[in-house]
């Protein structure tokens, strides 16, 4: 796959991680890649809202739902940070919970323009 121009070798190479371990051609890692992007904010804002009224149990799924569709897009860093915001919440940790939440956040802005190239680049034709 030659690097499509504006990506470096390493986009590319995620690119193919991600249809590696999806098992997936370069399309539908394409189409997996902006469903994940076009639905984060509302997965975070909604997690925010269950923390704050106390559904515990709600933010603890979102989360856990977070954690595993952030690996399989590669967000390492948004899934480790959900699943440490997901135990902090069990806990009743309401210090740590808000700290996890600054975390999640600041994650979310690392992996987003990491992902955006990535998802360009495919839609430009790039192909397994």
């Amino acid at each position: 796959m030659p690097v499509t121009q504006g990506h470096s070798p390493s986009d590319e190479a995620e690119l193919r991680r991600l249809c590696s371990v999806l098992h997936l051609d370069a399309p539908v890692v394409r189409r997996f890649v902006a469903d994940y992007l076009r639905l984060l904010h509302c997965r975070i804002d909604r997690i925010d809202h269950d923390l704050e009224i106390g559904d515990v149990p709600a933010a603890v799924v979102g989360l856990l739902s977070l954690s595993t569709s952030s690996s399989m897009v590669g967000a390492i860093g948004v899934a480790d940070a959900a699943e440490r915001l997901r135990l902090q919440a069990a806990s009743g940790d309401l210090r740590a919970v808000a700290d996890g939440q600054a975390k999640l956040v600041a994650q979310v802005e690392l992996a987003e323009p990491r992902l955006a190239r990535i998802n360009t680049m495919v839609d430009q034709g790039a192909s397994r």
